[in-house]
């Protein structure tokens, strides 16, 4: 999807892949003025292969190269491998990474990937955020949370539940994004999607690699009126 508020630095999608440097902050984050290590934004992959396995799940997988550091700091140089899956027997998509420093430095890094959700904009009681041992927050709710291994956005007014569950335990940021809406006496704001950044430590030596990944779920639940 193209950026949607006139402050975006980038296009909102979603499996965003970024490099954050470690003054990121939630705040930051929302404001748009974060920074970004390396040039992922900026960068597009390569398609390896696309086809279906043995059991008929269809598999992509791209690669690309990019720097990760700031001046006047040296730069490195990372190369990622995303492979996703489409299973053909169930509404999932399970997305893999693995990061190679291709630098004799080490990288010191956070590796990120953002997905932007609930596009059409709505919000009310029967749409929550839903963490472990947490009550439920709406969706125009901002905050961060720290090894997190589950976190769904629940669609009461669908009866859909949409389950995000990365392969190792992550920091994750999330937030709504508003864009201004014009109306008969001016300007306002509107909720235009959810955005939800997961986060891990990239810490690599020379030749070093590392893996992560994220499985993205639909659920039929009960629909609520």
């Amino acid at each position: 999807r193209e950026s949607i508020r006139p402050d975006d630095l980038h296009p909102r999608l979603i499996f965003q892949e970024r490099l954050l440097g470690a003054a990121t902050t939630l705040h930051s984050l929302r404001a748009a003025q974060h920074p970004e290590e390396g040039d992922f934004l900026s960068g597009s992959y390569r398609l390896e292969r696309a086809e279906p396995d043995d059991n008929g799940v269809l598999e992509a997988v791209l690669v690309r190269e990019g720097t990760v550091g700031s001046a006047p700091g040296p730069l490195g140089m990372i190369q990622v491998h995303k492979r996703l899956r489409f299973a053909h027997d169930s509404a999932t998509i399970n997305v893999s990474y693995e990061v190679v420093n291709r630098s004799r430095e080490p990288v010191h890094s956070t590796f990120a990937v953002e997905l932007n959700l609930n596009l059409d904009g709505l919000c009310g009681p029967l749409r929550t955020l839903h963490l472990p041992g947490q009550p439920p927050l709406p969706f125009d709710a901002a905050g961060e949370h720290l090894d997190v291994a589950d976190f769904a956005l629940r669609f009461g007014d669908l009866g859909t539940l949409l389950r995000l569950r990365p392969s190792r335990p992550a920091r994750i940021f999330h937030f709504p994004i508003h864009r201004p809406q014009r109306v008969p006496v001016g300007y306002t704001s509107r909720l235009q999607c959810v955005s939800v950044v997961f986060a891990w430590p990239l810490a690599l030596w020379g030749q070093e690699r590392w893996q992560s990944g994220l499985s993205l779920q639909f659920h039929r639940s009960e629909r609520a009126s």
